[in-house]
């Protein structure tokens, strides 16, 4: 199927009904969407940073403060998202 590229308007071949962009201009497409995804740093998890045993007391000790009775899924959770 012939298609016009939306940036160049060359015409280019393409087997595909949703190609917008001819050979050349897809890759430079690409580069530019791909950038701000390589360069944004990578969250640890708190599984990462200590052990499950150190996990499971500071829970417990969570747990004992505050008068909860939160599962370690739920404080995991609540940790990497730093609800406290």
């Amino acid at each position: 199927m012939l298609k016009k590229c939306v940036i160049c308007r060359n015409e280019f071949e393409s087997d595909s009904n949703n190609a917008k962009y001819c050979p050349v201009c897809r890759q430079k497409v690409k580069k530019k969407y791909n950038k701000p995804y390589l360069s944004k740093p990578k969250r640890q998890s708190l599984a990462k940073t200590k052990t499950l045993r150190e996990i499971i007391l500071d829970m417990e000790e969570y747990n004992r403060k505050n008068r909860t009775q939160l599962t370690y899924g739920k404080y995991v959770g609540m940790v990497n998202l730093k609800k406290f």
